[in-house]
């Protein structure tokens, strides 16, 4: 999981209220407890298979995927 304690400001808006984390492979055990964070809004659930590089955030104010490579 993402860090989300870490604070990150959207590189396009300056918003840092509203960045979350996206969740890449969620296990099992751990799918319910994120699949709840997902309805509050509080993170996006990604799928497994990742690419090189995977955007970590999303910016609910401007809807940026926000990249490590980006901050």
């Amino acid at each position: 999981m993402n860090k989300t304690s870490e604070k990150v400001n959207c590189p396009q808006c300056g918003s840092s209220e509203k960045i979350i984390p996206i969740i890449y492979r969620c296990s099992t055990a751990d799918y319910e407890r994120y699949r709840e964070l997902e309805k509050k809004g509080e993170a996006i659930l990604a799928g497994c298979v990742l690419s090189v590089e995977v955007p970590k955030w999303f910016c609910k104010t401007c809807r940026l995927n926000i990249w490590e490579s980006d901050l």
